[in-house]
């Protein structure tokens, strides 16, 4: 009533406004094409010949390279995301072990290494001082 009164405006009939929904317009992280993977191999491991046939190389590995920095991700989850940014590119990868700790930075590069060697190799062609990204 005092803003009709000294304003000469009606207040608003709903004095709060609610947020919009998610999902409105298109995300700004769209992601990258994984069609071209870049010569990664998420299939197999290059240590294959060690494991069964039936199983997944990164289930069976990893037990001991788990960090206690109160991250509750599993390290084979780091895992999965570090090899997919390796074939997002140099970019993609840096992204994603910024959010780590420096401790899953280690485990998850060292259980690469005990995974899929190549690709740890490919990764330090691609980021020449790589080593130095993860202290």
């Amino acid at each position: 009533a005092g803003i009709a009164a000294q304003y000469g405006v009606a207040p608003p009939p709903d004095p709060v406004s609610t947020p919009p929904p998610n999902g409105i317009g298109n995300s700004p992280l769209r992601g990258v094409d994984t069609t071209g993977n870049n010569g990664v191999n998420f299939d197999k491991s290059d240590n294959s010949s060690h494991i069964s046939d039936n199983s997944s190389p990164i289930h069976e590995v990893g037990g001991d390279w788990e960090p206690n920095d109160g991250d509750s991700t599993p390290i084979q989850t780091s895992l999965t995301m570090l090899r997919e940014a390796i074939v997002g590119g140099v970019e993609a990868v840096l992204a994603t072990i910024c959010r780590w700790t420096c401790d899953r930075r280690w485990c998850a590069v060292l259980l690469l290494e005990e995974v899929a060697e190549s690709e740890l190799r490919k990764l330090e062609e691609m980021i020449p001082g790589f080593y130095a990204w993860l202290s």
